[in-house]
């Protein structure tokens, strides 16, 4: 599923009867969480979306662990669980996942969906959980892969402060706070194309590549700054 494609989600289950969630499939961390009907009141995120109830589940094992997780989008911190999980009909048993108790800030108040199934290397994992795709493939459920990179944990483009307020100033967007733009939607006809070489290959993307529409009023551009003044990390997506 998409949404304005920003946020790709699928769905998967929990426990025994089977609870379900929408989640993001994310290349870029390792563990899987939702949200937990345990949620403080005042977590909006947690009472907007699906909550995991570990009192429904006959699969259920307390673990209790403390966890806490950041990404480049917001953070959150809860405690770990076990349960059954299932994934395309496929069902890991005795899956480590964490229960999200708070989501501070807004990036997952609007999010579309309940949570995140993070499909990196075990060696990221927060408090050295196994993460899912390990335990299927531990249990005989999936056959081991070749390895390749694709990042699915963002889906926008981004690069040093200095160089992506630059690159929106002479586009004529309007900065926001958290290293984000914006357009005025009569803007977007008028807009010139942007190109990136990789490689000696040049990739060149248009109006309706690098703006995201999410209102009537204004359009998102496509980029957000990098938070660490002198890194010059830049992603593509």
């Amino acid at each position: 599923m998409a949404w304005i494609l920003a946020q790709y989600y699928g769905a998967i289950s929990i426990g025994n009867p089977p609870q379900s969630f929408k989640v993001v499939f994310d290349t870029g961390s390792s563990n899987l969480w939702v949200p937990s009907k345990k949620c403080h009141y005042t977590n909006i995120a947690c009472l907007l979306h699906n909550k995991y109830d570990s009192t429904k589940s006959t699969t259920y094992r307390a673990n209790g662990t403390p966890f806490a997780i950041q990404y480049g989008s917001g953070s959150l911190s809860g405690f770990l669980s076990t349960d059954e999980v299932t994934v395309g009909g496929i069902t890991v048993r005795s899956q480590t996942f964490a229960e999200a108790l708070s989501e501070p800030g807004l990036a997952f108040v609007a999010a579309k969906f309940d949570g995140i199934l993070g499909m990196a290397f075990s060696s990221i994992a927060v408090d050295g959980v196994t993460p899912v795709f390990d335990n299927m493939v531990a249990q005989g459920l999936a056959q081991p892969g070749c390895q390749a990179i694709a990042d699915t944990g963002t889906s926008l483009i981004g690069g040093p402060t200095a160089e992506v307020k630059a690159l929106n100033q002479a586009l004529g967007a309007t900065a926001l706070v958290g290293g984000q733009y914006v357009f005025d939607c009569t803007m977007l006809p008028h807009l010139p194309p942007v190109a990136f070489t990789v490689g000696g290959t040049t990739f060149t993307l248009h109006a309706a590549d690098y703006v995201l529409s999410v209102s009537t009023i204004n359009t998102y551009t496509y980029s957000r700054g990098n938070t660490q003044e002198g890194n010059n990390l830049h992603i593509l997506t």
